[in-house]
């Protein structure tokens, strides 16, 4: 799960079939299994244009590297809100890195502050500071502000869910660990029987999952 050239280039000297799972870049050029980012973008924004929300906001991870997830979970739920005559505007756009839940729990009062009517978190540490910045100020998601969420479907009952307490559950973007394992290791099984096939590019579909009913 990590863009590495030169061990994937030292596998293909040996001659040894490899699958990079989560992680996509331009420069790849072997098979790859990521989560539909674009898809749970557009699901995610998609949501917030269906019930007219104004000012949405979005609080997600700083782009890393090469890694063009990032982008296309922005570029989906931009895409979604565009389509509806709705925008992200520049000061309800927050960006923080990935691995620093004190910096994102302060980006989110920040966020926060400035009275979005709803707010995207497409990264489950996202999700978790927003969450906890709202506690923080005596918010409360889903009756103070709107808000889509990200989690694995393997995760949602048992991490996602429990955050919001007996509030109402937001709406989440879902995706599964388990279709990802699988489809990787058909990849396997296919580059062993084809090893001179183009590389494949796989995609684990994400869904929206509803949380309390409205």
């Amino acid at each position: 799960d990590l863009d590495r050239g030169e061990l994937l280039a030292a596998m293909r000297t040996a001659g040894l079939p490899a699958v990079v799972v989560d992680v996509w870049t331009r420069e790849m050029s072997v098979d790859t299994v990521v989560q539909d980012s674009f898809m749970g973008g557009l699901l995610a924004g998609e949501h917030l244009a269906a019930r007219g929300v104004q000012r949405p906001g979005w609080l997600g991870a700083e782009f890393i590297g090469g890694d063009l997830q990032i982008v296309e979970r922005y570029a989906g739920a931009a895409g979604a809100l565009w389509r509806a005559g709705l925008s992200l505007a520049p000061e309800l756009a927050v960006r923080t890195p990935l691995g620093n839940l004190d910096l994102a729990r302060e980006r989110a009062r920040e966020l926060l502050a400035r009275r979005p009517g709803a707010v995207l978190t497409l990264w489950q540490e996202m999700t978790a500071a927003l969450v906890s910045a709202a506690r923080e100020a005596g918010q409360v998601p889903g009756r103070d502000f709107g808000m889509v969420g990200w989690s694995t479907r393997e995760a949602y009952a048992s991490g996602f869910r429990p955050q919001f307490g007996a509030g109402p559950v937001p709406p989440c973007v879902t995706w599964s660990i388990e279709e990802m394992a699988g489809a990787a290791l058909r990849l396997l099984r296919m580059r062993r029987a084809e090893p001179a096939a183009p590389p494949m590019h796989v995609r684990i579909p994400a869904m929206l999952t509803a949380g309390t009913p409205d």
